[in-house]
């Protein structure tokens, strides 16, 4: 358990930190980090119509068909900033809940997306940790959400380069890739649906996490550190 804490201090307690400490541009001179700023943050990204207007309230929201709260449920997490959806979803029926499988099948049908990373659940209440790796407006961009009891209560967006994708990629290299299962799992592992691998895939999280002092240790450490600390993370909202 204490670990498990350490590993949530990790992916969440410094993000604000970074976002205020964050001062150098990260990109190369080919992305125009500023306009690609703009757009990610315009009421204009991922805007849908049939949801994104004054007229549709919480009562909507909770009376709509879990198809099209599972839509919705997408978007917000390939959203960097927070929606008048956010702070809506919430553990009751009719509210979709992170699926491990959902994830990957749903990344691997979708080739704008360029890695898609599920870490969870973890004992902080059953929490997901969410990155989303797009290119937008030619920059790459690296969405990122929290999502514990079925409530967001974390985002973040950061823009990388090619490198630092590179490098993500060789850390999750260091890894067995497992098949995905054909049910649903309880445990701790992070689903992966990346198109430079023949398939979606997992990593055994919480076995790693137990092993103390050895290699999967060290290395899954390294790889939360890695998202954590070497990205410019800007949070976009905390509750």
């Amino acid at each position: 358990m204490i670990l498990r804490r350490f590993v949530m201090y990790l992916l969440v307690g410094f993000a604000p930190i970074m976002a205020h400490g964050q001062t150098a541009d990260p990109l190369s001179t080919t992305c125009d980090s500023a306009q690609a700023a703009n757009h990610l943050l315009s009421p204009e990204y991922l805007h849908l119509p049939a949801f994104d207007h004054s007229h549709f309230t919480t009562d909507s929201f909770y009376s709509l068909p879990l198809a099209a709260n599972r839509r919705l449920w997408f978007r917000e997490i390939e959203h960097p900033d927070s929606t008048r959806f956010t702070p809506h979803w919430w553990d009751r029926p009719e509210s979709y809940h992170a699926d491990q499988l959902d994830f990957a099948q749903h990344y691997w049908l979708d080739s704008t997306v360029r890695l898609a990373m599920q870490f969870g659940p973890n004992e902080d209440l059953w929490a997901y940790n969410i990155f989303i790796v797009k290119e937008v407006a030619g920059c790459l961009v690296v969405s990122r959400s929290y999502f514990r009891h079925a409530r967001f209560t974390y985002k973040a967006y950061a823009l990388i380069t090619e490198p630092q994708l590179l490098a993500l990629r060789q850390q999750l290299g260091y890894f067995a890739h497992h098949r995905l299962r054909p049910v649903n799992t309880q445990e701790h592992y992070a689903i992966i649906a990346d198109h430079q691998c023949p398939a979606p895939y997992y990593l055994d999280v919480g076995a790693a996490l137990q092993e103390r002092g050895t290699l999967p240790h060290r290395v899954m450490l390294d790889l939360f550190a890695f998202l954590g600390e070497e990205l410019p993370w800007v949070t976009t909202y905390l509750h």
